[in-house]
């Protein structure tokens, strides 16, 4: 499931994520990946969209607004490494791994930008918060 969970509402995703499960070979692998991180949108986005400001640049007050204005309608349950960890787990799921990471920047910024980009995505707890994407795989368990 690439880039779905958000768009699915809570009923909907534990239904998809039941339905998944029931049909999957005895250990077969669910994969997910799901954008942005919830934590990211509630704590990290004001702190980013304040620093932004100060530079000048433009940020929208709703974080979902910021990449694709259809955001702010069809993102209806973003998730953190903790909900969809329970969302895999409930619907039978066991070796649930799930991870955080977000793709490369790219950018040309001072050192200072650079050091606080590298602790603010490499540094638990504060990676928790800014890493932008979601990964988790569940195992069905053998029979």
């Amino acid at each position: 499931m690439f880039d779905v969970v958000e768009h699915l509402y809570p009923w909907e995703l534990d239904a998809a994520l039941r339905d998944a499960q029931r049909v999957l070979k005895p250990q077969g692998m669910m994969v997910v990946h799901t954008a942005p991180n919830r934590w990211y949108d509630q704590y990290a986005y004001p702190f980013v969209r304040g620093v932004r400001r100060l530079q000048g640049k433009q940020y929208p007050a709703n974080p979902r607004a910021l990449n694709v204005e259809a955001n702010v309608e069809v993102h209806v349950n973003e998730q953190s490494i903790v909900s969809l960890r329970r969302y895999l787990e409930r619907a039978g799921f066991t070796q649930v791994k799930v991870w955080l990471n977000s793709p490369p920047q790219h950018r040309s910024e001072s050192v200072i930008f650079r050091a606080a980009r590298h602790i603010l995505f490499m540094w638990v707890p504060f990676k928790w918060f800014f890493e932008r994407e979601v990964f988790a795989v569940g195992v069905k368990p053998a029979r």
